[in-house]
């Protein structure tokens, strides 16, 4: 049998390596995933630099106001089971997993990283791996996961809208929710990213030197060491006041060059890559999908990323 919290109904269940992988990509290969594409073993290697995983859970505990292990351990003190859905590499469910080793973690995710999980991490006896698309497939029971992270996730779904309905009815009463979106820059960065996207999206090789020229660029710009300080708001433009780095500055504003010194270089690119879908939504957009399930314990905005912790509405509130 399997676990309780774990639908045995749909197809291509398997088993691999150390850690149970139940597999659920129906229309999907893992060769034909975005991070096969981009090259996923040294992708994976990138991201689990210890340097990468200590600087993604400072980020997200900040991010969501559980600064100290305290305030963790009183938000999962009725938690049994959480899941990490769109969980890529699984750097928050092996940081989780070791963290409260008598709860339960399920790592969800259709990249081709996951199965590199246990080999990089070790066997967590608590964790379960689970290849799914979030759009096809969410294999659980109603009720059964009592925390869901969902970290910039929405963005690579077809109906953001419809797949966290789905996921709220797989939270019970009072069960929290930790997401995260990306949120639309201005209004030139816009454009030129659905431009951009459209003339690169479908072509691998293409889209491969267009990251490479935009993270070089990202480079030269982030060492001129200039900035940029407005005194004014420009509202039709999406543009704020406020001091940045001239690199910062035309990133948010004007093209999407991104740039962290602290990651690896094959992140950086692959952030810059426009072959896999990356919805940016409206903040109002995202707090009204959120509220319609759930009530809002803590929220934090900057200028491209809103994340949400919240509590799963109990039935019939309104």
């Amino acid at each position: 049998m399997g676990p309780s919290w774990l639908r045995l109904d749909l197809p291509h269940e398997t088993v691999q390596k150390n850690n149970l992988i139940y597999d659920y990509l129906e229309d999907a290969s893992l060769e034909d995933s975005a991070f096969s594409r981009c090259g996923h073993d040294s992708t994976f290697s990138s991201y689990v630099t210890r340097e990468n995983i200590e600087n993604r859970v400072q980020d997200f505990v900040s991010r969501f106001g559980l600064d100290d292990k305290d305030k963790l351990s009183s938000l999962l003190s009725g938690v049994k089971v959480m899941a990490d859905l769109g969980s890529g590499p699984g750097i928050y469910v092996q940081w989780l997993a070791r963290l409260f080793p008598d709860k339960e973690v399920i790592s969800l995710d259709s990249s081709g990283m996951l199965p590199a999980f246990d080999l990089h991490f070790g066997r967590l006896d608590n964790v379960t791996l689970i290849l799914a698309d979030l759009d096809q497939a969410l294999p659980f029971f109603d009720g059964s996961l009592d925390l869901v992270i969902m970290d910039y996730v929405l963005s690579h779904v077809n109906r953001p809208d419809e797949v966290l309905a789905r996921v709220a009815e797989k939270i019970p009463a009072h069960g929290v929710l930790a997401v995260s979106f990306s949120l639309e820059q201005s209004c030139i960065r816009t454009l030129s990213d659905n431009y951009l996207r459209s003339v690169y999206a479908k072509d691998q090789e293409k889209a491969d030197l267009l990251a490479g020229e935009m993270t070089l660029l990202a480079k030269e710009l982030d060492e001129l060491g200039l900035t940029v300080a407005l005194k004014n708001d420009y509202p039709n433009l999406g543009i704020g006041s406020g001091e940045l780095s001239l690199q910062r500055f035309i990133y948010h504003y004007f093209l999407k060059c991104f740039w962290n010194g602290d990651q690896a270089y094959s992140l950086k690119r692959n952030r810059n890559n426009f072959t896999y879908p990356w919805r940016l939504f409206k903040p109002e957009e995202a707090l009204s999908m959120v509220e319609e399930h759930f009530n809002i314990h803590y929220l934090h905005q900057d200028r491209s990323t809103l994340s949400i912790l919240a509590g799963r509405k109990a039935l019939g509130e309104g």
